[in-house]
């Protein structure tokens, strides 16, 4: 059940961002727009799903929207969930490792494979 769970909120999940950057290119074709809209939507359903799971935990919903809808939709809501809980436990300095590792690691290993590869 959690795997079809995760499957069906995967599939919405791509199609809803296709479908909010489509939207947001209409009106901004800046694409860095759409992309930041992307990922701050997917940190503000997180952070409803999460706040709400703490008070009414359920765990097919969280299967479904989570690791499911979320995963697809955008990773960078799950590294803003990361993120908060290394902060809300006093974790700082592996929180700012791992902002450096995410954000910068992954700028130059995209740059490195996309500089290295032919094209």
């Amino acid at each position: 059940m959690k795997f079809l769970l995760i499957a069906l909120g995967g599939a919405l999940g791509a199609v809803s961002r296709f479908g909010v950057s489509m939207l947001v290119m209409r009106y901004q074709p800046l694409f860095i727009f759409n992309t930041l809209a992307v990922n701050l939507l997917g940190c503000i359903i997180l952070g409803a799903i999460t706040a709400t799971m703490l008070a009414h935990p359920d765990r097919l919903i969280y299967w479904l929207i989570v690791p499911g809808f979320l995963a697809s939709f955008t990773t960078f809501s799950t590294f803003s969930l990361e993120m908060w809980e290394f902060l809300e436990q006093g974790n700082y300095s592996i929180a700012m490792i791992n902002f450096f590792l995410q954000i910068i690691g992954g700028i130059l290993a995209f740059y490195a494979t996309h500089k290295f590869f032919p094209s």
